[in-house]
């Protein structure tokens, strides 16, 4: 049922979008007609005369991205799986493909890194380098995730060591994929 809320959603925010820029277009003409200002002048000059009714269009369709984002979340995906090196893990149009495992000691910290190729529909997109670091300083060992983002205008996928396996042969990988949200 939250399917239903969020495409409900997601029609009324182009319903509210395809509004606001018909009122604009038809006070921007006119405006062009009336002064002979070509029409970005007359946009601009018609939100600078008018700021209450056009600000308020303004404030409306920042709410519809607002919406929008938030309709997205219906549709987001997770997954987690082992993944030794050469392993694939799908992740609706994505599979991410574990290239390398290794660990990185500092006087810092130590890491458990990997190198994970992301493919869209096939093609390589991105090379993400997602570690598990367990920081020295303090009397207790701090474990941290160093995530890997993936950022497109329509989703992010977003990858965290979780941890490796007890033979360290495999690593525990968290996947999320966020449509309709930019990071």
């Amino acid at each position: 049922m939250h399917h239903f809320y969020a495409w409900l959603s997601l029609v009324m925010s182009i319903f509210v979008t395809i509004t606001i820029i018909r009122e604009f277009y038809k006070g921007a003409k006119a405006r062009e007609v009336g002064t002979g200002e070509n029409f970005m002048e007359a946009v601009v000059n018609l939100t600078l005369r008018n700021t209450r009714r056009y600000g308020g269009y303004i404030v409306h369709f920042a709410f519809v991205l607002l919406f929008i984002g938030w309709s997205g979340q219906a549709f987001t995906t997770d997954g987690s799986s082992e993944m030794g090196v050469g392993d694939t893990m799908p992740i609706r149009e994505y599979t991410l493909r574990m290239d390398k495992l290794g660990i990185e000691d500092t006087p810092n910290y130590s890491s458990d890194k990997a190198t994970v190729s992301l493919f869209e529909y096939g093609k390589k997109v991105a090379n993400l380098y997602p570690e598990r670091r367990v920081y020295k300083a303090g009397q207790e060992p701090q474990p941290t995730s160093e995530v890997a983002i993936y950022s497109t205008a329509k989703n992010d996928v977003y990858v965290v060591f979780a941890g490796a396996t007890s033979d360290g042969k495999k690593a525990i990988i968290q996947v999320f994929y966020n449509p309709l949200t930019m990071w």
